[in-house]
């Protein structure tokens, strides 16, 4: 079926295996975390529904959120759920690479990897995003009408020029109103 499908072979994708990440990964290349991500991507789908209560491992509460590790890491050690207060839930996956290339090249395979697991009842958006009149980079979007309050969102974050330039990439699957878009 889905076999192994490169779900972070977008997030996972290193090039010539010369990237290496910074931020939570130096040094080292994002590696897998499950044996079926599209099953997984699909459980944890369908684990927002009760609040991540099967994916959600130990917690910290902080002033106006709450952040769990998380059970099952589709991208290993790059992943974790965000509660706010209100009740609004996030699964996140993120990975940094100064090399824009490589950002580029997850950001179109995991977009792709969403599609294909995911399959054509969700609904596909792309947009620009930009912040001051700055370009923050491309953002593909995911909904369905039969989880209305969910959101499946893969990003190439592109920071205004910066004397470190560090582009991420980011997997979301949660609530429409802390979409970070």
């Amino acid at each position: 079926m889905h076999k192994r499908l490169p779900l972070f072979k977008a997030l996972l994708v290193c090039g010539a295996g010369t990237l290496a990440l910074t931020g939570c990964a130096v040094g080292s290349s994002p590696k897998l975390g499950v044996d079926d991500p599209c099953a997984s991507l699909k459980a944890i789908t369908a684990d927002y529904e009760n609040g991540f209560e099967k994916t959600k491992g130990s917690g910290s509460n902080y002033r106006s959120f709450k952040l769990y590790s998380a059970k099952v890491e589709l991208v290993k050690g790059h992943c974790e759920i965000w509660e706010w207060a209100g009740g609004e839930l996030a699964y996140s996956c993120s990975a940094t690479t100064p090399q824009s290339e490589v950002a580029e090249q997850r950001y179109s395979k995991t977009k792709d990897f969403v599609q294909a697991c995911v399959g054509s009842s969700w609904e596909q958006k792309e947009v620009e995003r930009e912040q001051d009149g700055k370009p923050l980079g491309p953002a593909t979007i995911f909904t369905s009408p039969s989880v209305p309050g969910l959101i499946i969102s893969v990003q190439n974050n592109v920071p205004p020029k910066a004397h470190r330039q560090l582009q991420s990439n980011v997997l979301y699957i949660g609530s429409k109103g802390k979409h970070p878009i």
